[in-house]
């Protein structure tokens, strides 16, 4: 096949508007919603730990208290109330209206909740917008998050002196 002027230039149209189209395309739907399961447990545990984690994972066991693999910084109870209230209000709205997340996982914060028989472990990246999330069925998966929950939970711990992450 022979090239020419108008063969080319038709080429380098069609090349320019696809990548137009590619670049000025609509993002897919990031829409995503608290899972039940989750939901429920979180609302109504009978115990509800809310944990401050270093982000290095403790991959050398030189801590002895970690959470999910992250040593941990301190750790209080929240009870059911306007503070855990507040607490899910916060991260139900961080993942209700999550965008993409970052690339990293450097979690300073952490979940477990136990409700009856159900327990949930959140590992949580405000960061790179993050949360790992485990139950005690044997089921792990991810969700997205905003970094707006993160002064709500930094707020909580530092009300009770539990000391942050400065990494």
């Amino acid at each position: 096949m022979k090239w020419n002027v108008r063969t080319v230039g038709i080429l380098i149209a069609l090349t320019i508007a696809v990548g137009l189209k590619l670049v000025f395309a609509q993002p897919p739907d990031l829409k995503q919603t608290v899972p039940e399961e989750l939901k429920n447990t979180l609302e109504h545990a009978e115990i509800f730990t809310l944990f401050s984690l270093d982000p290095e994972p403790n991959l050398e066991a030189k801590s002895e208290t970690t959470f999910k693999g992250y040593p941990q910084l301190g750790k209080i109870q929240i009870p059911a109330g306007q503070e855990r209230t507040n607490l899910l209000i916060a991260l139900f709205d961080g993942i209700t209206n999550a965008g993409w997340g970052a690339w990293c996982f450097n979690p300073r914060h952490g979940i477990r909740a136990k409700q009856g028989s159900n327990s949930i472990e959140l590992v949580i990246c405000f960061e790179c917008g993050h949360i790992q999330c485990s139950l005690n069925n044997g089921t792990n998966f991810m969700l997205r998050t905003t970094q707006m929950p993160t002064e709500t939970f930094n707020g909580v711990l530092r009300k009770a002196k539990v000391p942050l992450s400065k990494k």
